[in-house]
């Protein structure tokens, strides 16, 4: 018997390993597998009990008969720093346990068993947190053509645990959610998507040694944040913060001392996630993964909804089209699009009172999207009548009127300039992070 695959002849069915079957990833890769036709046996402390899955008593770091079990594909999931306070004794179990496994694999001298390693998006050398380096010290002990890293991304859906589980648990408590700017990017995968993943890893005949898993397109935090208030059916504050908070949480060792809880390796693991180039390995497997979070408004609906904040701000007016011209709007709109602008996520409160993007406006050099599509309403809205009729007044005033008009808008600038200077980085623009690259990815 064999199974479909899409990467031509496949593996037969057999019998697979799996430890760590009674964890998060564990039992989903456990009904995916069973589902496809194999024998399951689940390699752990408890029995997970799940249906027609076998169970094998084995704890991280003790040997396994493997002359009695002989798998056809080994899958390691179990991982004592994810159920223990992070430290270096949790550590040193994965790792000694992890040396073990592929020991035990590689004494078959004929029919080598697959190995399978689930990893972390946040595995490199340079993480910021203990479980990241710890994972990226894993892979390394790959490194025959049988032994493959599977690398995912945030994990969501079905009983959602782990890093995901801790946003849901904690967050939806307060009103206001924090989001800290630290560049980080996500690429969240359902946890069906990911186990049916790892069930074509371990039946193509043909696979890479390194699959990276995750959305093509990456979101920031505070996007994140979005998807997993739309999920916990909250509608809370999320307060996207400055750069500099983040800078000055590191000075003075404020997120060193967070890290030393569960929650906090968790969260320096999110803070600091890189963009992975997941498209070729997708590809490979013929996987197409479900949407995540909130579907995102249109681009258009996006534009026109810029267009008229942009315009009502410029012409110092509530957003009510009739005032400003649908025509100004309309020009605007295409502007944008044919520019191909990114337009700026906007709170609500500014779509509906447009003036408190004086509080805002951005500081030369801040953000430079920002300032373009400002210039490009300002523009639009001087061709309007109602910009020719503002041009006119301002024509028409005296000497004296011009003069104190000028030093009442000097004076409110230079009383709004420090609070602008300092909100204005919340609209900066996000450099743009180094994929991950190791020795393991496949070459071009």
């Amino acid at each position: 018997m064999t199974t479909a695959n899409p990467n031509g002849p496949s593996l037969r069915r057999g019998l697979v390993a799996i430890t760590g079957a009674t964890g998060y990833i564990g039992r989903a890769t456990a009904v995916h597998f069973r589902d496809a036709g194999w024998n399951v046996i689940a390699l752990s402390r408890t029995d997970p009990g799940i249906s027609g899955v076998s169970h094998m008593q084995w704890s991280l770091g003790k040997a396994i008969s493997m002359s009695e079990l002989r798998p056809d594909v080994v899958i390691h999931l179990a991982c004592a720093s994810t159920t223990n306070p992070p430290g270096l004794r949790p550590a040193r179990t994965d790792l000694n346990g992890l040396k073990i496994l592929l020991a035990q694999c590689r004494s078959f001298a004929a029919d080598q068993p697959r190995f399978i390693l689930v990893s972390s998006q946040s595995a490199r050398p340079d993480a910021a947190n203990l479980y990241g380096r710890l994972k990226y010290v894993q892979e390394t002990y790959l490194r025959d053509d049988n032994e493959i890293v599977v690398r995912p991304a945030l994990v969501y859906g079905g009983e959602d645990q782990g890093a995901f589980q801790s946003l849901l648990g904690i967050l939806p408590r307060f009103p206001v959610w924090p989001a800290l700017r630290t560049g980080a990017v996500h690429q969240p995968i359902h946890i069906h998507d990911l186990a049916e993943a790892v069930v074509r890893c371990a039946t193509a005949s043909k696979c890479s040694r390194l699959y990276l898993l995750g959305q093509p397109e990456p979101i920031d935090f505070p996007e994140l944040l979005r998807a997993v208030a739309h999920r916990s059916r909250r509608r809370p504050l999320i307060l996207p913060l400055p750069r500099f908070v983040t800078s000055v949480a590191k000075r003075v060792g404020l997120l060193k001392v967070i890290s030393r809880t569960a929650f906090g390796e968790r969260m320096n693991g999110l803070l600091n996630q890189r963009p992975m180039q997941t498209a070729r390995s997708l590809g490979e497997l013929k996987l197409t993964l479900r949407r995540f979070g909130r579907v995102p408004p249109a681009p258009r609906r996006r534009h026109i909804e810029l267009a008229i904040t942009l315009l009502a701000y410029v012409a110092g007016t509530r957003p009510a089209v009739s005032l400003i011209g649908a025509g100004a709007v309309k020009r605007l709109a295409q502007l944008f699009e044919s520019e191909k602008l990114v337009s700026p996520q906007l709170p609500k409160l500014l779509l509906y009172f447009p003036s408190l993007l004086r509080f805002v406006e951005p500081v030369a050099g801040t953000s430079l999207v920002f300032s373009r599509a400002l210039a490009a309403a300002t523009f639009v809205f001087d061709m309007t009548p109602l910009g020719l009729r503002h041009l006119r007044l301002q024509q028409e005033r005296n000497v004296a009127t011009a003069v104190l008009a000028l030093l009442a808008a000097l004076l409110v600038e230079l009383a709004l300039f420090p609070m602008r200077a300092m909100l204005a980085l919340m609209f900066k623009d996000e450099p743009v992070l180094p994929v991950q690259s190791d020795r393991h990815s496949p070459s071009p």
